[in-house]
């Protein structure tokens, strides 16, 4: 799965869209039905959207979320990663960043060098 998920309920709906003259004119009306329906709004400028507001507790549960889901899918990339190495589906570093960068490089650059000559003489 590539992470993206579909939720029907947050795509914009028509009413969903003011225009924000109308905003002004109604802001305590807009706020409750905010609050109420958890959704964000866009408001328009001329007829093209200009901003977004949205309930302040429903865009702090969307953050949160978010970031549940961002951390799921790292720590499900990181088990994937190390059941790949368990099977033995890996290659060395080097071949790896010589095949990213292009090259037919015979050595690592000086500093990756000094770093592995480092490491072998501790």
């Amino acid at each position: 799965m590539n992470g993206i998920r579909c939720d029907i309920d947050a795509i914009m709906k028509a009413k969903d869209i003011d225009s924000l003259d109308d905003f002004k004119r109604r802001t305590k009306e807009v706020i409750v039905a905010l609050k109420r329906s958890g959704r964000p709004r866009v408001l328009t400028v001329n007829g093209k959207a200009a901003v977004v507001v949205q309930d302040a507790s429903a865009y702090f549960e969307e953050r949160e979320l978010a970031a549940a889901q961002e951390e799921c899918d790292t720590l499900a990339a990181i088990k994937e990663g190390l059941a790949q190495l368990g099977r033995g589906e890996h290659r060395p570093a080097k071949e790896f960043f010589d095949e990213l960068l292009g090259r037919k490089a015979k050595s690592l650059p000086r500093t990756a060098q000094k770093a592995g000559s480092r490491r072998k003489a501790s």
